[in-house]
């Protein structure tokens, strides 16, 4: 089993393109796991550039891993770097990059697996550090917060360097877990859940915490992003956007999407130069990449006919995730099918102008048709749309309204594939929506059977499961009492069933106006006085502007020197 899987890590290396790791053995050695199929690791922009960064230190030596694409068939799988097919007990750290909350199951089998205690602190010396990082932690530490020795929260590049320096210092003076813990405290960004411990009133309500460590923990973030661009280092024909370079080419979004956490999380909006990294990706990789950018608004500064002129000067496509409608014009249309996109992806997120407007989408129904009539005679062949259900303030009416429009959109598109995804709406921490309820299954299940239903003979649909969208609705919205279904190994199909005390308190209720959140000791910068006012001019299905230079109401700005920061 252990060669073949060997022979499987090497011959993956083998079709890698780009960065390669030259340098063998350092001070300290990390181990980046990220905890899901290694086609989507080189899809986590996030996970290839923190691997780099770490390299780029003195002494420091950091090699990935994943997990298996034979899992969870095949549940028993050895941990091996990429890189040199070494054995993860070899390493000093195990740093695990955390996306998505579900992906913290993968998390505790690899533990498991590899006979690693699970929390914290039944862990000694001779255990590695179990680290994390990403938006799914850095937003709510708390329901795997045991698990970890710490957490990183925010964004990475700026305290690797720091870090990477703590790191090396334990090594050379041999310094037990508690004193690194204590010196990296110092660092902003970093998190240490054993420093802290919860206090709950009768209700079970988290009054605040007993801490050795300052809270809130402010997030970290990387205001030379328009300088330092980020696009992947490597690529392969195995990723999941095959032989593709990522490019970040806007961090955060200047629109207000009250549903929407990482347009909260990632504030203030920040703009790469994308012509300078544009050129730059050509050096590194051949004249003829394809090139995937990371766009989740367009900010009138790019300059498109520019972008155009170096795609045709260096035959380098160029492919578009997701945009939101209001931002295609024409220019942007001729680059997609310029780059030979087949897909194009728009959220009309409901069926409906007035929920449009408490989630604030600022477009109508008569706008996505305009745009439907306007692409029906360019060269794609698919046109998926993203819609969610169970959002506040819902009604049935909401609902015809999805099937209606949809109706509308296959009408006019009648030679083209028209896919559907739902999913139910899970109130994520940090937004204006915090405050709000997840509906139960019961609806879900009534109001995605009948969608499906009604528009099965004219789409394809796809619908997220309603019970992993609870599961992630429990893993982003509670404490550690969560833990319990790590503690006491309680198995995925009948999580449902045994967490019904969980789902009433964390998931069902609608919370007060000045209830401490768990995720409360993680700050972001919006203060949490706006968010309310957001969720007040929601329920007045009241339209916010986006984010514009100079402006200092949501706190972000505030809080941090902006310099020439651009919008």
């Amino acid at each position: 089993m252990d060669w073949k899987f060997k022979k499987k890590i090497k011959d993956i290396l083998e079709k890698e393109r780009g960065y390669k790791l030259l340098k063998r053995g350092g001070d300290v050695n990390i181990l980046l796991i990220f905890p899901n199929k290694y086609s989507l690791s080189l899809s986590n922009l996030g996970y290839l550039t923190i691997y780099k960064l770490f390299n780029d230190q003195s002494g420091i030596l950091c090699e990935r891993a994943f997990i298996p694409d034979s899992f969870p068939e095949n549940s028993n799988f050895p941990l091996y770097s990429i890189e040199t097919q070494r054995s993860g007990k070899e390493f000093d750290v195990w740093a695990f990059s955390i996306s998505f909350e579900l992906d913290y199951f993968n998390v505790i089998k690899i533990l498991e697996d590899q006979n690693i205690p699970l929390f914290s602190k039944d862990r000694t010396e001779e255990h590695p550090l179990i680290i994390s990082g990403g938006i799914a932690v850095s937003s709510n530490p708390e329901p795997i917060a045991d698990i970890f020795d710490l957490i990183f929260i925010g964004e990475g590049e700026k305290f690797i360097k720091n870090f990477s320096e703590i790191l090396i210092n334990k090594k050379i003076f041999n310094w037990s877990k508690k004193k690194f813990l204590e010196e990296v405290s110092e660092l902003k960004g970093v998190y240490i859940p054993q420093f802290s411990t919860p206090v709950y009133d009768e209700d079970n309500k988290i009054l605040g915490y007993k801490s050795f460590q300052k809270l809130p923990i402010k997030k970290e973030i990387n205001l030379n992003f328009s300088e330092n661009f980020i696009f992947s280092p490597l690529i392969s024909p195995l990723s999941f956007f095959s032989n593709m370079v990522l490019l970040e080419g806007i961090r955060g979004c200047i629109h207000q999407c009250r549903f929407c956490l990482a347009g909260y999380f990632y504030r203030p909006p920040r703009i790469s130069n994308l012509e300078t990294a544009i050129l730059e990706i050509y050096k590194n990789f051949s004249s003829n990449t394809r090139i995937g950018l990371i766009l989740p608004s367009i900010d009138k500064s790019i300059s498109w006919k520019k972008i155009k002129e170096i795609m045709k000067e260096n035959e380098i496509l160029v492919s578009f995730s997701s945009l939101r409608l209001d931002q295609i014009d024409e220019e942007i249309l001729e680059i997609l099918f310029q780059s030979k996109q087949r897909t194009l992806t728009i959220a009309p997120e409901v069926g409906t102008d007035r929920l449009r407007r408490v989630i604030n989408k600022n477009f109508t129904n008569e706008d996505i048709l305009k745009f439907v009539y306007k692409i029906r005679s360019y060269p794609f062949d698919n046109l998926k749309l993203y819609f969610m259900c169970g959002l506040p303030t819902e009604t049935q009416e909401d609902i015809e309204g999805i099937i209606i429009l949809v109706k509308e959109i296959k009408n006019i598109l009648r030679k083209k594939n028209v896919s559907l995804s739902l999913a139910p709406f899970v109130p994520k921490p940090h937004t204006p929506f915090q405050w709000e309820r997840m509906l139960n299954e019961e609806y879900f299940e009534i109001q995605l059977r009948y969608i499906k239903k009604s528009l099965n003979k004219y789409v394809a649909i796809q619908r997220e499961d309603i019970y992993l969208s609870m599961l992630q609705g429990l893993l982003s919205r509670g404490d550690r009492r969560i833990n319990k279904i790590f503690r006491h190994r309680i198995p995925l199909k009948r999580l449902s069933k045994e967490l019904n005390w969980e789902k009433e308190f964390f998931l069902f209720r609608k919370r007060e106006k000045h209830e401490f959140f768990p995720w409360d000791i993680i700050d972001i910068g919006v203060k949490k006085e706006y968010l309310w006012k957001e969720m007040e001019n929601a329920y007045k299905e009241k339209i916010t502007h986006s984010c514009f230079e100079g402006c200092k109401i949501c706190g972000v700005c505030k809080e941090v020197d902006i310099g020439e920061l651009k919008f």
